[in-house]
């Protein structure tokens, strides 16, 4: 409950007040709230006994739950298609759908102070004997909660999760450097990341790549980069369909002797991945790299990188190529390579360095079901108010 509470309160926190688009979808629903409605009148021309007043509201609680419905649609699909990573609006669209919903309390609430014996002549013929009376006071009463059935409207916004069904496949490679040099940070690395991919979604596929005992004796980029297929060098690598295989088998993963062979270790990665995954297609693709950047197996004598080869970048672009630093800051040539190419990197000395760049890296790759949750408890909360108005008793 405390997660749910504070998964709120990073809405708000992220929020973005001084921008347009925080106020203009709020003060947008209700201006396409009011735009349905006074369109809507215009065709109403069939009232039978119910007077201009209660239509109008009536109107305004359907346009109203139209819009909410929309809302709640846009809020599905964008959560589906994860753009809240990148544009932090739930807030806004949130507030939108709060004042969406409201919308129809208050016209209920007003049409509540109606029923009175002087307020019914205002929805509905003027009743000339008490029977007359008896009989519209009962019309106009169920009248009122026939309204109650367009709370079901904002749940067909829901309909918008079914695209999940259909979001795509992601693919998220991982390179991680396990050479006695990285020492106790490579098992801080080991928990954050198994951490981290126990709360993946289920449609990613894992690469996960180590370095083996083997090495190939290749000691310039040029060398490493002729090697076209893949063949087992100095790597271990895998590919994983499940995050519970991935969890199992990063738990398993230890410290190998020998020395640092990284670019080649990465470009074995690259040789395994384009191989195994040579039929699929990915919606995300993403590498993780989680070294010191201490090469001591190959040279940089030519200045060049593995972004320099155009088949490399074409399937591993540099603003999707990450790097995880166990060191302390430092400037070693990798490293400066590494910037140069535009590989972002991040410090990943202690469990919570990791786990603050684990999620940076991924988070579009995993859905936060707090926002639906949040949804749905605004249109449930709202809707039960809604239900719960009911006419005055008139004596």
């Amino acid at each position: 409950m405390n997660e749910f509470f504070q998964n709120f309160s990073s809405y708000w926190k992220e929020a973005q007040y001084g921008t347009f688009l925080f106020w203009a979808l709020p003060l947008g629903s209700l201006f396409i709230i009011w735009l349905l409605t006074v369109v809507s009148l215009k065709f109403i021309t069939k009232r039978k006994k119910l007077k201009t007043v209660f239509i109008i509201n009536r109107v305004w609680i359907v346009s109203s739950l139209a819009v909410a419905a929309i809302l709640i649609g846009i809020i599905c699909y964008l959560w589906v298609i994860n753009i809240f990573s990148d544009h932090p609006i739930q807030l806004s669209l949130l507030l939108s759908l709060f004042l969406a919903m409201l919308v129809p309390i208050i016209c209920f609430a007003r049409l509540r102070n109606y029923y009175t014996p002087e307020g019914i002549k205002e929805i509905t013929d003027q009743p000339k004997t008490q029977r007359q009376l008896d009989a519209v006071i009962t019309f106009t009463k169920k009248a009122f909660r026939k309204n109650k059935i367009f709370f079901i409207i904002p749940f067909i916004g829901f309909l918008m999760l079914l695209f999940i069904l259909n979001k795509g496949v992601n693919l998220i490679s991982i390179v991680i450097d396990n050479t006695p040099s990285q020492g106790l940070s490579f098992y801080e690395a080991k928990t954050a990341l198994d951490q981290t991919v126990s709360e993946l979604d289920d449609n990613n596929k894992i690469i996960i790549t180590s370095m083996s005992q083997a090495r190939s004796g290749k000691t310039s980029l040029e060398e490493i980069m002729s090697t076209k297929i893949y063949k087992p060098t100095c790597d271990i690598s895998t590919l994983i369909d499940t995050k519970l295989e991935a969890m199992n088998y990063i738990s398993s993963l230890s410290l190998m002797a020998g020395d640092s062979p990284i670019l080649e270790t990465i470009w074995q990665n690259y040789l395994f991945t384009k191989q195994a995954t040579l039929n699929n297609t990915f919606k995300n693709k993403v590498l993780m790299i989680i070294t010191d950047g201490l090469e001591n197996a190959a040279t940089f004598s030519s200045g060049k990188f593995l972004c320099s080869s155009k088949e490399y970048n074409a399937f591993y672009s540099s603003e999707n190529t990450y790097v995880i630093d166990y060191a302390e800051p430092q400037n070693n040539p990798f490293m400066e390579c590494a910037q140069k190419c535009g590989f972002e990197i991040q410090d990943g000395r202690t469990k919570e360095d990791f786990s603050f760049a684990l999620d940076q890296i991924l988070t579009t790759f995993k859905n936060n079901w707090f926002l639906i949750f949040w949804t749905i408890v605004i249109v449930v909360i709202m809707t039960i108010i809604g239900i719960i108005i009911q006419p005055k008793k008139i004596a």
